[in-house]
């Protein structure tokens, strides 16, 4: 589990967060017995958002109580 993973905001638009998410994505494929990912941002990140959905993440909900959209990846 990846509890938070961020970008120093002077390393970003460098490509750097697309990079991670891919590893991550490559390594849970490897392993067996997981079916989703789970990513969230806070409402307001939309790079973050734009960037999740680009790379296949779906929107599953928005938790009120973070202030966070939720979304899912099919592995």
């Amino acid at each position: 589990m990846i509890w938070r993973m961020m970008i120093d905001k002077n390393h970003q638009r460098r490509g750097y967060g697309r990079k991670a998410v891919r590893k991550v994505i490559e390594m849970a494929k490897k392993e067996k017995g997981y079916t989703t990912l789970i990513a969230d941002y806070v409402k307001g990140n939309e790079g973050m958002g734009e960037l999740l959905r680009s790379e296949g993440f779906r929107h599953h909900s928005f938790n009120e109580e973070w202030n966070e959209y939720v979304l899912h990846y099919d592995l």
